[in-house]
């Protein structure tokens, strides 16, 4: 570029550095306004929480179970009131007192707790669908 040669610079782009002032051109005035954008607010939407709701434990009242004898209870499989049905069966008590009894060198007596229906195990079951309530066993 020559020296003695001046381009000017281009006119500025943007909006006016002024925004109360107005610009005037022979004769002609212009006010500029400036633009005034509207605030957006964000739509805050409320978090919903479930309820919890504590869960009630029924009440359960301790029942009387019967161990020896027959006795007197509602089938939880027919839901019937009904007296029990017993049965004796060979549990391992039965063979505790057994093994005691050998290893004591009682051999003719090590078998009497097979015989004994204190040394075993009792089952209660239903006598209308014979399905077994309740077996009390001694150990």
């Amino acid at each position: 570029m020559e020296k003695g040669i001046q381009i000017p610079a281009p006119p500025y782009p943007g909006p006016p550095l002024d925004y109360n002032a107005g610009v005037s051109q022979q004769g002609y005035q212009q006010s500029v306004q400036p633009v005034v954008q509207p605030i957006v607010q964000p739509i805050v939407q409320p978090v919903v929480q479930p309820i919890v709701q504590p869960v009630i434990q029924p009440v359960v009242q301790p029942i009387n179970l019967p161990k020896c004898i027959p006795g007197q209870m509602a089938c939880p499989y027919c839901h019937t009131n009904v007296v029990t049905k017993i049965e004796y069966k060979i549990g391992p008590y039965t063979w505790m007192v057994c093994g005691l009894l050998a290893v004591f060198m009682c051999w003719p007596f090590c078998f009497i707790p097979f015989c004994v229906n204190d040394c075993k195990d009792v089952e209660h079951s239903c006598p209308s669908c014979n399905g077994i309530i309740h077996v009390h066993r001694r150990m």
